[in-house]
């Protein structure tokens, strides 16, 4: 079919501000169902998630930065961390005295030297997700958060990790979601494409954060949201308004798609 088109939608600051998805863009999306077109959630959060808040308005998600795939409950990309990836990465995180959180998909790993925030992380997800107690040898997961009491600590950490990894903070909260590199969101994106021979020409994405740029890079389509980094604008195809003003809704109005 030549006018299979697919539509790729970051959560935070795209799709949804505080978990909070707005009327304009809930609209946008039943527009896009009723016309047949495929509709993913790119995250990087972990799939119980974004399932569990956003499945009444996409058909697929990809999750965990492009780790986890599903499409109607049939994973097409699973990829975890491996051990040894997963303990030089605490082993800089501690060096650097950044706390971190390890994300699976039904359970997480923590461990913060801030009790509040360990508290509010805790609460994050679900009652018992992030367990405190354990030992290095149990940890898995398929991405992970940084978290910092001050910035210079996490610059530094950023520097270490700059050529395995994109940090992308959470600004103004001190935290940051990691995409680590060799598998991203744009690699999710091309499986996507490939498994259901969509063209690249019909393929769009939407997004405003440093993680959001490998998306572009695999789309012929990259939207920028108009309150997105620099960054992202910069390599956009189209920029479109902030979040809170119709942002998905205007952007596919301009590309005749609604």
């Amino acid at each position: 079919m030549k006018d299979k088109k697919a539509f790729f939608f970051d959560i935070d600051g795209t799709l949804a501000v505080n978990g909070v998805v707005p009327c304009s863009t809930v609209k946008a999306l039943n527009q896009l169902k009723m016309k047949g077109y495929y509709i993913f959630i790119c995250t990087g959060r972990p799939y119980h998630y974004a399932y569990k808040h956003y499945h009444q308005y996409a058909d697929g998600f990809i999750t965990s930065n492009g780790r986890y795939i599903v499409y109607n409950d049939k994973v097409l990309m699973d990829k975890p961390l491996l051990s040894h990836q997963i303990q030089y990465f605490m082993n800089v995180m501690r060096k650097y005295h950044c706390g971190f959180g390890f994300i699976d998909q039904d359970k997480g790993f923590l461990e913060v030297h801030d009790e509040s925030m360990a508290e509010e992380m805790k609460g994050a997800y679900y009652p018992g997700y992030y367990r405190t107690d354990f030992k290095d040898c149990d940890v898995s997961g398929y991405m992970f958060d940084i978290y910092f009491s001050n910035h210079q600590d996490f610059e530094l950490a950023q520097e270490e990790l700059k050529d395995k990894v994109i940090l992308n903070e959470h600004f103004p909260h001190p935290s940051a979601d990691a995409t680590i590199k060799g598998v991203d969101k744009g690699d999710g994106i091309d499986c996507v494409l490939q498994y259901f021979d969509i063209d690249i020409r019909n393929a769009f994405a939407f997004g405003d954060g440093a993680n959001d740029i490998c998306m572009f890079e695999h789309v012929s389509h990259g939207i920028a949201m108009g309150n997105a980094i620099d960054e992202l604008k910069d390599i956009a195809e189209y920029v479109t308004s902030a979040i809170d003003n119709d942002g998905i809704y205007n952007a596919l109005k301009q590309y005749k798609v609604i």
